[in-house]
């Protein structure tokens, strides 16, 4: 019985709506960062800081770093739903970690052609995965580095699957209240769909940031990305905390409506107590990511 894709759906969903393959890989993984639209080269460590930075890791005062996310993705254009979840453990100048995530969008129909109008065959729905691990390593007190690894297992059609192996490479400085952070990701192999179809370079980009603690509480951030493949993108945003139990976010990502990520603009909030932290972000502006909504259950001691 052969099967046929209607209108293409899912393809349309994971492609051309983010404007390149594997769009797992720009998507944020937690709340916090969401909160300031995705903005997270030079912020301070997180437990999920294994996607934004790994080489932060490198100066966090935490020994044990976890946390789970959920995230409901652009709903008034695609509703993909993403769960990720990161660990990290620090001892001295070192930090090793773990990171997961799902990228699953809406299913669509697959339809008989053997003559039977209309007769839905199966449902599918496509996905992307992703497992990682990683390292920091604080070279001087001022400055450290980070590597890590990931497979992606991208499902875009039952006859297009593929997975990859992509990796990050970051460096931190820090000094006194100021904060730098560089980011070279997605660097891997081709992604290819089928044996005789065409060969994709993965979404590599580079990211650079900088942030300033202002006064005790409050840091400043900004951002600069810029896609290999020729797109420039740039963000700024505002972290604060009240006696480091209470804290609010806003962020703004300027961005292209074609290639890379859309502009949005973002709010959050956070608390912590006794170790463990709750994290909101939701988008209230944007051109395909309005309602966009990242909840965030993180765990440090």
């Amino acid at each position: 019985m052969k099967k046929y894709v209607f209108l293409f759906a899912g393809l349309m969903t994971c492609t051309i709506l983010h404007g390149q393959v594997l769009p797992s890989l720009q998507v944020v993984p937690d709340a916090e960062a969401f909160g300031r639209a995705g903005i997270s080269a030079a912020s301070e460590a997180t437990a999920f800081a294994w996607e934004n930075n790994a080489s932060a890791l490198a100066f966090s005062d935490k020994r044990i770093l976890s946390g789970i996310t959920y995230g409901l993705w652009t709903p008034s254009v695609s509703g993909s739903k993403i769960l990720s979840a990161s660990f990290g453990w620090k001892k001295d100048r070192l930090s090793l970690g773990l990171l997961g995530k799902t990228f699953r969008s809406p299913a669509y129909e697959l339809y008989d052609d053997n003559g039977v109008a209309n007769q839905i065959v199966e449902r599918f729905s496509p996905s992307e995965t992703i497992l990682g691990i990683g390292g920091a390593y604080r070279i001087i007190p001022g400055l450290s580095v980070g590597l890590v690894a990931k497979m992606v297992s991208s499902s875009l059609a039952v006859d297009a699957k593929a997975t990859v192996f992509s990796a990050d490479i970051s460096a931190t400085f820090r000094k006194d209240a100021f904060q730098a952070g560089l980011v070279l990701a997605h660097i891997g192999t081709p992604v290819k769909y089928s044996e005789s179809g065409n060969s994709y370079t993965q979404p590599t980009m580079i990211k650079a940031g900088m942030s300033y603690e202002a006064v005790k509480g409050l840091r400043l951030l900004t951002q600069v990305d810029w896609l290999v493949s020729g797109t420039l993108m740039a963000g700024v945003a505002a972290d604060y905390w009240w006696k480091d139990s209470v804290g609010v976010r806003a962020g703004y990502h300027l961005g292209s409506r074609t290639q890379g990520t859309a502009s949005f603009a973002t709010l959050g909030l956070g608390g912590r107590i006794k170790g463990l932290q709750l994290d909101a972000g939701w988008a209230f502006l944007g051109d395909n990511h309005q309602n966009t909504v990242f909840i965030t259950i993180s765990y440090v001691i």
